[in-house]
């Protein structure tokens, strides 16, 4: 299946919002990312059976076990599982 946006759509994709997350640690924390990003954690909670909460705390453990920030680990956690519901899917 064929999947067409236009340029006005790819440049509001990657304009930065920033939302706050609550971390599994009871604080909060202020995250910068691409629309896209904050697309993809909206659609990953609407679609399937995560929870923010749960997405947010994947993404410590990857950023722990891997050795990366978590501010590296978020997207591409994000960006994996969703990449991977949508071949499921059958979308991709």
């Amino acid at each position: 299946m064929a999947f067409f946006i236009t340029e006005k759509e790819t440049e509001d994709y990657l304009t930065e919002e920033t939302r706050v997350i609550p971390m599994p640690d009871g604080s909060q924390r202020a995250f910068s990312g691409f629309k896209l990003m904050w697309y993809s954690l909206d659609y990953l909670i609407s679609t399937t059976d995560f929870t923010r909460k749960q997405l947010v705390e994947l993404a410590v453990v990857n950023a722990e076990e891997m050795g990366y920030s978590f501010e590296d680990s978020f997207p591409n956690v994000l960006a994996y599982i969703h990449r991977e519901v949508r071949k499921a899917q059958g979308i991709d």
